[in-house]
């Protein structure tokens, strides 16, 4: 099941009994769980964060991830490409900071097929994209 947004009012019918405990409520039952934003209601960047509020309202933290990595991946039917890293997937990728549900944490490094294309610069205290 996918699930989401979590991060906006409940202002769309299929949003009114919709709450941040769900995603736990569900998993705890069984049900396989992915998170999504509205893109662009709201950002595709704020799906971690999203992940954070379900785990801060009873979901488990190694579901939370793989309601964003591996679990969308399988509904899809592309989890044998994509979703977690394994020998002969794609390795698109971020290394984080820190844990990727704490907001305190930040992408470091992002990779898509083995090539650097973002690296945080602490000096300067911003982010740099690599040329295409």
């Amino acid at each position: 099941m996918v699930i989401g947004p979590l991060f906006t009012a409940r202002s769309k019918v299929e949003l009114r009994n919709r709450s941040l405990a769900s995603p736990g409520a569900l998993a705890a039952a069984g049900v396989t769980i992915a998170i999504t934003t509205d893109h662009p209601v709201v950002p595709i960047h704020f799906l971690v964060y999203q992940a954070a509020l379900a785990v801060k309202e009873g979901l488990d933290p190694a579901t939370a991830l793989r309601a964003i990595t591996l679990h969308p991946a399988r509904i899809m039917g592309v989890d044998e490409r994509i979703g977690s890293l394994a020998a002969g997937k794609d390795a698109d990728l971020c290394i984080w900071s820190g844990d990727p549900l704490d907001v305190m944490s930040r992408v470091e490094q992002a990779w898509i097929d083995g090539r650097r294309v973002y690296s945080w610069d602490p000096e300067h205290r911003d982010g740099i994209f690599a040329e295409r």
